[in-house]
């Protein structure tokens, strides 16, 4: 069900940042800036108006081009920016677990942070 991919996801997201904090901010807001801010600042008039909808025609057109593979893929287009909220809020749940609790919990094992961050570099 739901709740084993969000644990799934949980126990991952972080480890996509090799258990850097600072890391997922920057993506945090590189996310926010291009994939959500657009199709917000679409209302807001003037040149902020033009350059978010030349992002969004250009994630539209990165859609566009994804049919040749996913026939259907253009249905999911107006669902982008929440898409991307949804994956910052895993990504964060998985930051705050991990840190929280000092490393993570996997099939009754738990594994320390300090051991998660040494095999990441590896």
């Amino acid at each position: 069900g739901w709740q084993g991919v969000l644990k799934s996801l949980e126990k991952n997201a972080f480890a996509g940042f090799d258990y850097q904090w600072p890391q997922v901010v920057l993506a945090t807001v590189a996310g926010f800036c291009l994939d959500v801010l657009p199709f917000i600042g679409i209302f807001f008039g003037g040149s902020f108006s033009i350059f978010s909808g030349l992002t969004i025609a250009c994630i539209f057109a990165c859609y566009a081009a994804c049919m040749k593979v996913h026939p259907q893929s253009l249905v999911s287009f107006p669902a982008h920016p929440f898409g991307t909220l949804l994956t910052l809020f895993v990504v964060w749940r998985s930051v705050f677990s991990i840190l929280h609790n000092g490393g993570v919990y996997w099939r009754d094992t738990f594994y320390p942070l300090e051991r998660l961050r040494a095999y990441s570099k590896n």
